[in-house]
């Protein structure tokens, strides 16, 4: 395999001697659950052995994207358990993972969307704290927010697709 692992915001299943996939929305359990709920058949734990075990196998560390919500997945408290995480993934496995900060782009523009993109200045704060720890992200263009076309929104306006079907249903 050539490239980057890319850790998606699912996280692959721990069986796969294979994973690329590594956690992302956040490093706090009771978080990630309620945002997640792939975490209930593949909790943060697992991922990340399957993830330590993929780095150690090609050498490659993986990317950690992270798209923060705001008020939710964007606090101090996040920022500093991802910085663990990155922290124990390297003692683990001898490499520190890629993190890529994603805007969130709004799905509907009334109530039915429980979550907004967060403000730049805590996205910067969000940043920061992980640089604090020696954890260096990068923030991923996210163009099309404006037409509705950008990654997330079109999936979820189609309810005929996987992605679309019950995305918000599934918030507690």
């Amino acid at each position: 395999m050539s490239g980057r692992p890319l850790a998606g915001s699912a996280g692959a299943a721990p069986e796969d001697p294979h994973a690329q996939r590594a956690p992302a929305r956040t490093a706090r359990p009771d978080v990630r659950r309620a945002i997640m709920p792939l975490d209930r058949v593949h909790p943060l734990s697992s991922v990340l052995d399957a993830a330590v075990e993929h780095a150690r196998h090609t050498g490659l560390a993986p990317m950690w994207a992270v798209t923060l919500l705001h008020g939710v997945n964007d606090t101090a408290e996040d920022a500093l358990a991802l910085a663990a995480a990155a922290r124990d993934f390297r003692d683990r496995s001898g490499k520190w993972p890629m993190v890529s900060v994603i805007p969130y782009n709004r799905i509907a523009e009334d109530a039915s969307d429980p979550f907004r993109r967060t403000p730049d200045d805590v996205e910067d704060r969000f940043r920061a704290v992980l640089a604090e720890h020696s954890v260096f992200t990068r923030r991923r263009y996210s163009g099309g927010h404006d037409v509705g076309a950008a990654c997330g929104q079109l999936a979820a306006r189609n309810a005929s697709t996987p992605q679309g079907r019950g995305l918000l249903q599934t918030l507690p």
